[in-house]
């Protein structure tokens, strides 16, 4: 049973606190014919506006291209357990080229310098040729997503 409920103003804190523990969002797409697709990516919140770290040539990336609005879901790992996730719906826009350095420092910060993240990065080391690989077939040059919300849920399971 799920109950979603439009975020008041008193419930600002907790949608930022979902997002913030979130390390994945799950961002959804329409495809050009109208089919629904839905990836796990990696992000950061800046100025009002949250960056996938997806290019233009992903699948995420050419639903964009066809139809720009998203919805995007916070809250599937510690977020999750406490029964709460955050809905935001939004306007995504393509964007070639790395992020802003600023966006950089902000991911590295969050997926790679924590002692957690840094152990588990240095776990799958091994397997960092295969991600190359993974990411060199996705066609185009690299980039991103920006997504500027324009409604956001606070949604309760339990």
């Amino acid at each position: 049973m799920t109950n979603d409920r439009p975020v008041r103003p008193a419930q600002a804190r907790a949608v930022w606190d979902v997002v913030r523990r979130s390390r994945v969002v799950l961002a959804g797409s329409c495809s050009v014919k109208g089919r629904p697709f839905c990836t796990p990516v990696w992000f950061v919140v800046d100025r009002h506006a949250v960056y996938l770290t997806t290019g233009g040539g992903s699948w995420l990336g050419r639903n964009v291209l066809a139809n720009p609005e998203v919805t995007l879901l916070f809250g599937g790992e510690a977020a999750g357990s406490a029964g709460a996730f955050v809905q935001v719906r939004g306007t995504a826009t393509i964007h070639e080229g790395m992020v802003p350095a600023r966006l950089l420092a902000a991911l590295a910060l969050k997926y790679y310098v924590p002692p957690r993240a840094a152990t588990s990065e240095l776990s799958h080391l091994r397997q960092w040729p295969v991600r190359g690989r993974y990411y060199r077939q996705t066609p185009g040059p690299v980039g991103h997503v920006r997504v500027v919300p324009t409604s956001a849920r606070l949604l309760h399971v339990g």
